[in-house]
């Protein structure tokens, strides 16, 4: 995953986001914004669960409606 699909995958879910995924994964906020930065690299464990963090709310959001 790069920091650019990090990015448009989290904009997607509005502010605050990358609290929320932080929580989620879970790391430091300050790490997912290394991450959106490229200052650290995405490993493939923690792409794959942000990824499937990200299903998750469109799941969510969408069973709301």
């Amino acid at each position: 995953m790069t920091p650019t699909e990090l990015r448009n995958l989290g904009d997607k879910h509005g502010r605050g986001w990358q609290t929320r995924l932080a929580r989620a994964v879970p790391v430091d906020v300050r790490t997912v914004r290394r991450y959106l930065s490229g200052k650290v690299a995405i490993r493939p464990v923690i792409a794959m669960r942000i990824r499937q963090v990200f299903a998750e709310w469109l799941k969510s959001k969408k069973s709301e409606r």
